[in-house]
């Protein structure tokens, strides 16, 4: 067996034992004292937190994609910004992950959000092909949008990677963030 995947079954099986022995010996200690009656659901919260908190990993909500475009691109979340379609990998050992969004605004915010990414010393225009999939888990998620559809892309690639897609029906806008 690879070591590699000695070590990930093993980090698994501590990650997943963790809730589980705090669970068990919270119980044991509950039992033993004149909550007894409510041990039970000392377990119930530890492991439903454990499970809530890995379902949001890999699920964030839209907040994490706000924030996301926020931290990168140093401009505020649009007031009338939508998040209508999302994707995110879960961290890997090193932190890396891609979160990925596109998000539908009103024609006003749209032009005053391209304005600020010209004016923004840090982003440049994405002048390479305009393929709006940049990475393979996008691929799926903007399938149904091609290159003619780009009116104009930025990016910034100082340590992350976050490239702002404006597409030319003047409402959506595609961004990605790759960390990896």
């Amino acid at each position: 067996m690879d070591a590699f995947l000695l070590k990930l079954i093993l980090g698994l099986l501590a990650i997943i034992s963790i809730p589980i022995i705090i669970s068990y010996f919270g119980y044991k200690l509950l039992t033993k004292t004149r909550l007894r009656k409510f041990a039970f659901v000392f377990p119930i919260i530890i492991i439903g937190a454990f499970i809530y908190i890995v379902f949001r990993g890999f699920y964030p909500k839209d907040s994490f994609f706000k924030e996301e475009f926020e931290r990168n691109s140093g401009i505020n979340f649009p007031s009338s910004g939508d998040i209508i379609e999302k994707e995110a990998t879960y961290p890997d050992f090193h932190g890396d992950y891609q979160a990925y969004a596109i998000m539908e605004v009103d024609e006003n915010e749209y032009w005053k959000l391209e304005s600020k990414f010209l004016k923004s010393p840090l982003f440049k225009v994405y002048s390479k092909n305009q393929d709006i999939r940049f990475t393979l888990n996008f691929r799926d998620l903007t399938n149904t949008y091609n290159e003619n559809e780009t009116e104009i892309a930025f990016y910034y690639n100082q340590g992350i990677w976050f490239k702002v897609t404006f597409l030319k029906d003047r409402k959506r806008i595609i961004f990605e963030r790759s960390s990896s």
